[in-house]
C-alpha cells in the first residue's frame, strides 16, 4: 500500500513513559506524542519540545545535549535508554493528522 515498512521498537522500560505510549502499542509514532511526553514528563514548554522534535527529525543530535541531560536527571539509570529511544524512534515520527488523512485517502469505498 505505501511501500517500505518502517519498524518502530517498543519502549516499556520506564512505566511513566510507557503510559504515554500504551495506545500505540508502546511505540512512539506521532509528533504529538513526543511533544506531550516532553511537556508532561520533562516539564518542557510546547515550543521547546517542538524544537527538540525537529532536531531529532533532522538528525541534529549534537544539539540535543540539554535534552539528554534533562532526561538523565529525571530518570537516573534509565534516562540514557529513553534518550536513545527518542533519537531512534523520533526520526520516524509523523503527524497524526497526516497519517489519518493518508489512511482515509487509501480506503476503497464499497458503496461507489
Amino acid at each position: 500500500m505505501w511501500g517500505k515498512k518502517i519498524l518502530v521498537p517498543e519502549f516499556t522500560e520506564i512505566e511513566e513513559v510507557a503510559e504515554f505510549l500504551k495506545d500505540t502499542e508502546y511505540k512512539l509514532l506521532y509528533n504529538e506524542q513526543f511533544i506531550l511526553l516532553c511537556n508532561r514528563l520533562l516539564d518542557l514548554d510546547y515550543e521547546t519540545a517542538e524544537l527538540y522534535q525537529r532536531r531529532i527529525k533532522n538528525k541534529e543530535h549534537e544539539n540535543l545535549l540539554e535534552m539528554e541531560n534533562l532526561i538523565n536527571k529525571r530518570y537516573p539509570g534509565e534516562g540514557e535508554k529513553l534518550f536513545q529511544y527518542l533519537k531512534q524512534a523520533g526520526c520516524r515520527m509523523v503527524s497524526k493528522s497526516h497519517l489519518v488523512a493518508r489512511l482515509y485517502s487509501d480506503i476503497e469505498w464499497l458503496d461507489e
